[in-house]
């Protein structure tokens, strides 16, 4: 798993979304996620404008997404 924690970010670049996809790229043959947590509502509607909403998953915050994959239970493709 390959989680990002973007507590306290207010902007990020393409390259932010590049490297989140080269990531799930790379994990997705061994069964590896992305997962995503605290996500600014603004950074939230950049991630639905492009539609990657529907490739990662999304947590308020670390410790959810942690405990989520501690229970196996990984939201996102």
């Amino acid at each position: 798993m390959g989680c990002f924690d973007f507590h306290g970010v207010g902007f990020f670049s393409s390259q932010v979304l590049g490297l989140l996809l080269e990531t799930r790229s790379r994990l997705q043959p061994t069964g590896g996620k992305v997962l995503v947590s605290a996500v600014s509502p603004s950074l939230l509607r950049v991630f639905r404008t492009t539609n990657l909403d529907r490739l990662f998953g999304f947590y308020p915050d670390r410790d959810a997404a942690v405990q989520a994959t501690e229970k196996g239970h990984e939201k996102g493709a």
